[in-house]
């Protein structure tokens, strides 16, 4: 038999681990390139939530995405300023950007690769 105190333990334990992957999980590079989409709910822990949606996953510089706020629908697409790339991925405030200095050049919103001779 489980007693209370034990339960209750299990239950801050799972809670711990599902804000852990949602917390963490999104900012990992290739997260979600299973489908291709990160798509859900990102707690922030005061039971606020924010519905998005990135195309490519998350942080994923070699891959031009678009991030979605899919509670009002606006639309934000990874672009280049010279080699610095502006990626967009999800986060507890919405679809948020990170700059990012391709070392090799940066093209129609992604790093570029590096030339192999």
């Amino acid at each position: 038999m489980v007693s209370k105190q034990n339960l209750e333990i299990l239950v801050v334990l799972f809670a711990g681990a599902f804000v852990l992957v949602a917390v963490v999980a999104p900012v990992l590079p290739g997260f979600g390139s299973l489908e291709g989409t990160q798509a859900g709910v990102v707690s922030t822990g005061d039971n606020a939530a924010v519905y998005c949606s990135d195309s490519d996953g998350g942080i994923n510089f070699d891959t031009r995405g678009t991030c979605t706020d899919l509670r009002v629908g606006n639309e934000y697409v990874d672009y280049c300023t010279g080699n610095v790339i502006t990626e967009y991925r999800c986060s507890t405030s919405g679809c948020t950007a990170v700059d990012f200095r391709c070392p090799f050049g940066c093209s129609q919103g992604r790093c570029l690769p590096q030339l192999v001779s």
